[in-house]
């Protein structure tokens, strides 16, 4: 299952907008999310909506590092 792995992809972002992660392509459940841009703890819902994470301030590529073992993320801008 995915959302037991390390994910690390680096993807371009906007500056407007919201996201959340997602364990499986297509599915909405389980969903991620969380309260801060750079990184913090992942919040979870099996049902219903998680957090949503706001676009960052400035568009550019960022690496995205997501750690569903310990519910943890990082988002980095790279250029």
């Amino acid at each position: 299952m995915l959302y037991k792995t390390l994910t690390h992809p680096t993807i371009p972002l906007k500056s407007t907008g919201q996201f959340k992660f997602l364990s499986n392509k297509g599915f909405w459940q389980p969903q991620f999310g969380g309260t801060s841009i750079t990184g913090g703890a992942l919040s979870l819902a099996f049902s219903g909506d998680a957090d949503t994470l706001s676009a960052p301030a400035t568009a550019g590529n960022y690496k995205i590092t997501v750690n569903f073992i310990n519910n943890t993320y990082t988002i980095v801008r790279v250029s």
